[in-house]
């Protein structure tokens, strides 16, 4: 069972992956905007290998993460963060264009905590983050965002 207690001891981030290229990139770039218009501190990373790099170093409150990473996709990289003892706490948000039922258990079970299909609106991306955009205000900060997106 994860810890859910606060981090009081760092300052809260929201994390970006996004492993897109080019105008496919260009898809993400209104929902980095409305993330930072919202008052997230957003990071981006451009595959796998980078999302855990940057998560690792830091430390985000939220991961915002599409399964279909280059290199490590999203079940691979949600598993590395959550047997990251300085990661127990990262909220995982499965942002992907997989939908069954059986890709969100996936997903759940990979240690995401919310599975979200592509096109999602943005009042219920923002219901995932309330918790941790609820903890950083507590602490004065925004909350800092990464998010990764596959080419789908």
């Amino acid at each position: 069972m994860r810890d859910t207690s606060p981090r009081h001891d760092l300052a809260p981030e929201l994390a970006i992956l996004d492993a897109l290229s080019g105008s496919q990139r260009s898809r993400f770039a209104p929902l980095s905007t409305l993330l930072k218009a919202s008052g997230h501190d957003v990071r981006t990373a451009f595959d796998g290998p980078t999302a855990v790099h940057a998560a690792l170093e830091h430390l985000p409150d939220v991961v915002l993460l599409d399964i279909g990473l280059p290199d490590l996709n999203g079940y691979e990289v949600a598993a590395r963060l959550r047997r990251k003892p300085t990661l127990l706490n990262v909220v995982l948000v499965a942002l992907t264009d997989y939908g069954q039922e059986a890709d969100r258990q996936e997903a759940l079970q990979a240690g995401f905590d919310h599975h979200l299909v592509k096109p999602t609106d943005f009042g219920r991306l923002e219901r995932s983050l309330a918790g941790a955009s609820a903890r950083s205000l507590r602490h004065g900060n925004g909350p800092k965002v990464l998010i990764g997106a596959g080419a789908g």
